[in-house]
């Protein structure tokens, strides 16, 4: 308000600056001019700091250039005078403690730096704040500094030194340790600016720059130093990471560090931040840990972390799809036998008939080390490369050497360009086991040209779906040996595989079939086989209708990424080398985008390939049991510890089972006598339960598998009374409450006074039908790819909605209606109309 008061004391018209401190690591600026009628015209201009431009000047010609703009200053005194003609050198006077004319060191130490409109008379001052004097003449404008002492700081960031000034005022020299913000994340005597805060990356096709925070939280795992740059390496963070000898598992103290980290993020990720159930989960974990070494993580924390790592990943160009991500639980799974089966949930889920969805399947996680789940296949779906005794190689050469293992552990292929390997999986630490895919399990696309009919004699075929399989999961200090996840194809991925001289190698028959002079490298022959080859599979997967993206729309899709990210975390994680695509890559929006690249957690690693760690256990000589020895009797024992056995294992087959949350809301107990009824038929397949909605978390949403949702209509419309806290938590997560009063979703006291409640879900349900036409329209005229399209925060979720009410009453089921628009608008996928 004092401020204020001096502003509007400006003489009419005249362009008055006020240079005042922005955010950490930003430069804020106020350009005010005053209208005729005396109303105020303000404009704030906020700019990011750059740490490489700021070191052309002295830190304290830097900060005094920060003030007045220039890289000199007038005494007060003198203020008509000219400047001093060594731009080196400071006038004495008030502006500086030394009394002398020398040039500016480092360490100078700058007392007051006043900036005045005009030099005739001292008016009011603001020092620090605070408006000293009455004076009443306000024709000047005045902005004294606290004292501040600029020493030059050498800092390393991502191995590279940097020097940079440290900022201290008399507070800071007397020990105070309330210095703004940068003191509340512990830094006692240092500014902001004695830290590096933020990275600075630009785009060259726009000069647009943005600066990256989010890199502050990253792991100390960057290889790269001041001398050398690591990043193109296929697995840098390897060089980087300490490795725990084989057959341990991390300490305590590792374990309860990365815990702590998770937990913290977890919980303020669902806005319950130190919350009682923050503080009581924390607990356990630390209880846990202390006895065993290990805690184990809630389904919705798995379920985040997985998410979470995803959005981690700087390799993957698609993480816009991150938040659709469906997690399956296989930590229950005991035996190889178990894992196949929750591989083949797995694939037959993501195939989807080919509208591929994202997954990942966890199992369990490593203990001691010496009892890990592994998958040895390095993706779930690969074809066998047979090594000829003349060297040739028939099939996938990437593949030879796993293929040769198969074969030894009795496995024969029909050594063709195509067989699909079998999975080999080690469970708890025992011997690998093989088995076998099913061939309507797995679903694969022959490759055509559009314009070449000759391209189908070539032979070539390729499967939908890219699942890796040979990752380590470790999220909040717990580590997945067995972690597969998978998407879908970039046809770029599958045109490298195809024309790459160590895998495949079509290129040049390719090359020859279109007629191209393959003898001169000029003639880039190579260059026009690749490109034919990815139209190839673009439009073999399209015509098969199976999801597939090409290059530059997974790249547009990633700029989008990347700008959400910026203003959702303040940066975005991204290795250049991985995201830019292999071909025509400058005409991608992601070759002119300079990124920057580290690790955070939860994240994927990679791991050395299983057979290389692998200790093979003794096995009993199974050709010494005679084919004619006698049956075994079994007696009262046995039997007994058979069914106990068997009722073991039904148990965990119920745990496999999908699960159903049957949501009701009633004024009569009608709604939940047919919920509990539903729930009985639901039990015969799926893991069901039933729950209030009024007793619902609806935090819970987004990690359902299937909602079945069975409520009444109360009144015109409205909901009942223990479905109405449901109700506006569907409406606030369509329509999240913004800054602006404005905007704000309604209160539920202030929308039953207004009959908002009723006015917004009955319209919400009325026209959702035209709606969803509509977009069902658009979709098919712009033909969006799959990569482009984001369904929201339920994306996951399967659904359906059954409504009683009475026809009598012009809103009939209105509020069911609204229900079932809302889970559909919100990316929930509809099994079946409102019944």
């Amino acid at each position: 308000s004092e401020a204020l008061q001096v502003l509007r004391a400006v003489e009419v018209g005249k362009p008055t600056e006020i240079v005042i401190r922005g955010p950490e690591g930003f430069a804020t600026r106020l350009e005010t001019t005053f209208t005729g009628a005396g109303t105020p015209k303000t404009i704030r201009i906020t700019t990011a700091e750059s740490p490489i431009r700021s070191l052309a000047l002295s830190p304290a010609r830097r900060l005094i250039k920060r003030i007045t703009g220039n890289s000199y200053v007038k005494p007060i005194e003198h203020i008509n005078t000219e400047p001093p003609k060594d731009k080196g050198t400071v006038s004495n006077g008030p502006l500086c403690n030394d009394n002398s004319n020398q040039k500016m060191e480092n360490t100078k130490t700058c007392a007051s730096i006043a900036v005045q409109t005009s030099p005739e008379e001292t008016t009011k001052e603001v020092v620090n704040g605070q408006c000293n004097g009455t004076s009443t003449d306000l024709d000047k404008t005045k902005l004294v500094l606290e004292t501040l002492s600029i020493t030059p700081k050498k800092e390393k960031v991502n191995g590279n030194e940097l020097t940079r000034p440290t900022e201290s005022g008399p507070s800071s020299r007397r020990g105070s340790t309330t210095m703004g913000p940068s003191s509340r994340r512990g830094s006692a005597t240092m500014s902001p600016s004695a830290k590096p805060r933020y990275a600075r990356m630009k785009n060259w096709l726009n000069d647009k720059q943005l600066t990256d925070t989010l890199h502050l939280k990253g792991t100390q795992m960057n290889p790269c130093s001041g001398t050398k740059c690591l990043g193109s390496l296929m697995r840098p963070n390897a060089v980087a990471q300490v490795k725990r000898p084989a057959g341990t598992a991390r300490s305590k103290d590792e374990v309860l560090e990365h815990a702590k980290e998770f937990m913290d993020d977890f919980f303020a990720s669902i806005k319950r931040a130190n919350t009682r159930a923050h503080k009581q989960r924390w607990a356990e974990v630390e209880a846990q840990i202390e006895e065993k070494g290990l805690y184990e993580l809630t389904q919705m924390e798995l379920t985040y972390g997985a998410k979470l790592g995803w959005r981690n990943a700087p390799r993957c160009v698609g993480r816009i799809q991150w938040s659709k991500l469906q997690v399956f639980d296989a930590r229950y799974v005991t035996t190889a036998r178990g894992m196949f089966e929750a591989i083949c949930n797995h694939i037959k889920y993501a195939t989807n008939k080919g509208n591929i969805r994202s997954a990942i399947t966890i199992f369990p996680a490593r203990t001691d080390g010496k009892h890990d789940f592994k998958i040895w296949n390095a993706q779930f779906i690969r074809y066998a490369g047979y090594k000829q005794p003349d060297g040739s190689i028939i099939g996938d050469p990437a593949s030879v050497e796993f293929t040769e293992i198969c074969q030894s552990l009795g496995w024969k292929g029909k050594n063709g360009p195509f067989d699909v390997l079998p999975l080999l999986l080690s469970a708890n630490g025992q011997d690998p086991e093989l088995f076998e895919l099913s061939k309507d399990l797995v679903l694969e696309v022959e490759i055509k040209h559009p314009k070449y009919e000759w391209f189908k004699e070539l032979g070539i075929i390729w499967y939908a779906v890219p699942a890796v399989a040979n990752m380590l999961f470790d999220v909040g200090g717990i580590e997945f040996p067995a972690a597969p996840f998978s998407g879908w194809y970039m046809c770029t991925e599958i045109g490298r595989d195809l024309c790459d001289i160590n895998r495949y190698n079509y290129t040049e028959q390719i090359a020859k079939k279109m007629g191209l002079d393959t003898g001169r490298a000029s003639s880039l022959w190579r260059d026009l086989a690749l490109v034919e080859a990815n139209v190839a599979v673009l439009h073999s997967y399209q015509s098969c209708n199976v999801t597939i993206t090409d290059h530059h729309t997974a790249c547009e899709s990633f700029m989008k990424h990347l700008e959400n990210e910026q203003r959702l975390r303040g940066g975005c994680p991204a290795d250049w080398v991985w995201i830019v695509p292999p071909i025509s890559a400058s005409l991608t929006p992601v070759f002119h985008q300079e990124m920057i690249s580290y690790y955070l957690r939860p994240s994927y690693e990679y791991q050395e390939d299983a057979w290389k760690t692998h200790v093979w256990k003794k096995k009993e000589d199974t050709k010494k049991i005679m084919p004619g020895k006698a049956k075994r009797k079994f007696g009262f024992k046995e039997v007994a510890k058979a069914v106990k056995f068997s009722a073991k294992l039904m148990g965990k087959a119920l745990a496999k089972r999908v699960k159903a949350t049957i949501l009701f809301a009633t004024e009569t107990g009608k709604s939940e006598r047919y919920a509990k009824t539903v729930c009985e038929i639901f039990k015969h397949a799926f893991d069901a339960k039933v729950m209030c909605m009024d007793d619902y978390d609806i935090m819970h949403l987004e990690h359902e598998t299937l909602v079945i949702v069975v409520t009444s209509t109360f009144g015109n419309g409205d909901p009942p009374d223990n479905g109405e806290s449901f109700g506006q938590a569907l409406l606030e997560m369509r329509h999240p409450p913004t800054d602006n009063n404005d905007n704000k979703a309604p209160r539920a006291s202030e929308a039953k006074r207004e009959g908002g409640h009723t006015k917004r879900l009955s319209s919400i349900s009325s026209s959702a039908t035209e709606r969803r036409r509509k977009f069902s329209r658009q979709m098919k005229e712009r033909d969006i790819e799959s990569m482009d399209l984001d369904g929201g925060p339920l994306g996951n979720v399967r659904f359906s909605v059954f409504g009683l009410g009475s026809r009598a009453y012009p809103g009939f089921c209105a509020f069911a209606h609204a229900v079932d628009s809302l889970l559909g608008e919100l990316g929930g996928e509809r099994i079946y109309k409102t019944g």
